[in-house]
């Protein structure tokens, strides 16, 4: 079982907004509220865990009455750990898994630092998979290999890279060029923040006059994790353009 209703655990950590770059320190308070008089958690498991999410393929092997081997492959959604980081709040005598609360308020300070080389948080924006995502954990009454199912508090994690180092002067360049008609367009920057800008710069030659309906432009995010190949369009929007170039 959970902590319960009866013991109310928040994690408050030092970002506000849970985003951290990987090899950051994280830093925070965790709090139980406990409504009994004395209450004692056994098995208490604290920790930062990974988890990925995929569509895949299992292979299972098995034999008939025959005493033949049997191969099945199935299709299905799959996650797994690829990090699991334990996070020691509280100090016992006695055993390291067993906590005492007073009645109240009761809480302990935390801390431990991410590893530099953490994959960037990943998902869809349907909450379908692939994904790749963190979380802090609280749990009681459970085995440490249990725990994944406790308590969760989200994190999101960013590479810890200066996007200001790429070079600027190479731009991200698209051409189109059928029917007569050449479409040139130049992204800048490559690299960006959230809340910032982008400036996209199009040439088009149209020779034979050719008729232009629309010119719509989209931001795709693309996933490949193991053999799952995922695009989803962040935004799109109709680039504006004078009734006269419509006509051209």
């Amino acid at each position: 079982m959970g902590i319960g209703k009866s013991t109310l655990a928040e994690v408050k950590l030092n970002h506000s907004d849970s985003f951290y770059y990987a090899g950051e320190k994280v830093t925070g308070i965790i709090s139980f509220h406990n409504h009994h008089r004395k209450l004692t958690l056994n098995n208490v498991s604290f920790g930062f865990i990974g988890e990925v999410g995929y569509t895949g393929q299992k292979t299972r092997h098995s034999r008939d009455s025959m005493g033949n081997i049997q191969e099945e492959t199935r299709t299905g959604q799959q996650q797994f750990s690829f990090i699991n980081i334990h996070i020691q709040f509280t100090h016992s005598k006695h055993n390291e898994d067993k906590m005492i609360l007073e009645h109240g308020h009761n809480s302990w300070p935390f801390e431990f630092s991410l590893p530099q080389n953490l994959p960037p948080s990943s998902g869809s924006l349907t909450g379908s998979y692939p994904y790749i995502k963190y979380y802090v954990f609280i749990n009681t009454d459970r085995t440490w290999f249990k725990s994944i199912k406790a308590q969760t508090f989200p994190l999101i994690i960013f590479p810890n890279v200066n996007i200001f180092n790429i070079n600027e002067g190479r731009q991200s360049t698209a051409v189109y060029n059928r029917n007569d008609l050449y479409v040139k367009a130049c992204l800048t920057p490559q690299s960006i923040l959230p809340g910032e800008k982008i400036s996209l710069d199009i040439d088009i030659k149209n020779h034979k006059q050719l008729k232009i309906k629309e010119i719509e432009a989209k931001l795709i995010q693309q996933r490949e994790i193991d053999r799952n190949h995922h695009a989803e369009v962040i935004f799109k929007v109709d680039l504006p353009f004078s009734q006269d170039f419509k006509e051209t």
